[in-house]
């Protein structure tokens, strides 16, 4: 017999086991159906999430960001006074002598005193515990006045005198242990007489040109910024700010 004479009755025995595996999948699949509705998959609710996460935990995870954080402002403060422990600063710095009221006279554009036009003042007191209290404002020409108060201090060098190395801080007192939020204000020029200041970061970021009167004579302070272009630091950027 020829394959196509065989063809239909093969096709009619596929059949026959076509149907007789129909109802073995319905069975499979209504027991599938059964088992998925007796052991439905489990899903947190939010309460139960919230239950995980208990006080302890919390509190451990709490101390584990903190000590992150603090660990890579450590890093990044040490990182950032590398580059400046060739700046010099001056012999010494009588702090009682330096307090009291300076006028800004300019300054490198920084990302902590975006004033407009006017006039910016620092004020520094002693404390009881030999720290100098800080207190900033700036008063625009409309009469808008802004005020920062802050913590000023000696960097403590070990082996090495400097007095000159201060450091400021206008972060809350609690964060004080942090080495990051002590912004180094370093002295590296001081009239003998405290009547003009040369202040700056040994990074070259910061710098300020500070005078007892509210304005300095021009050829002082084109002194200043000279020695501190000497120094590496960008005078070109510097923004003069008396009035």
């Amino acid at each position: 017999m020829s394959f196509f004479a065989r063809t239909p009755k093969k096709v009619a025995e596929a059949g026959k086991d076509l149907r007789a595996a129909r109802p073995l999948r319905r069975g499979r699949a209504r027991a599938a159906q059964r088992l998925a509705s007796a052991a439905p998959v489990a899903r947190a609710s939010p309460a139960r999430a919230g239950a995980l996460l208990t006080p302890r935990t919390a509190a451990w995870l709490g101390v584990a960001g903190v000590a992150g954080v603090a660990a890579y402002l450590a890093v990044r403060h040490v990182r950032s006074g590398q580059d400046g422990q060739t700046l010099p600063v001056v012999a010494d710095v009588d702090l009682a002598r330096f307090c009291g009221t300076w006028y800004e006279q300019a300054r490198l554009p920084n990302r902590f005193q975006r004033y407009g036009d006017g006039q910016v003042s620092a004020h520094y007191s002693l404390r009881r515990d030999g720290a100098v209290q800080v207190l900033n404002r700036f008063v625009g020409q409309d009469g808008h006045v802004e005020a920062v108060q802050g913590v000023a201090r000696r960097l403590a060098v070990p082996g090495v005198h400097r007095p000159g190395r201060l450091g400021v801080r206008f972060a809350s007192a609690w964060l004080s242990w942090l080495p990051a939020v002590w912004h180094d204000h370093w002295v590296i020029q001081l009239d003998e007489d405290y009547q003009h200041v040369l202040i700056g970061s040994p990074d070259r970021r910061c710098l300020w040109v500070l005078s007892r009167r509210p304005r300095l004579q021009a050829a002082v302070v084109r002194d200043l910024l000279g020695y501190a272009g000497v120094l590496g630091f960008p005078v070109r950027r510097v923004i003069k700010t008396a009035v």
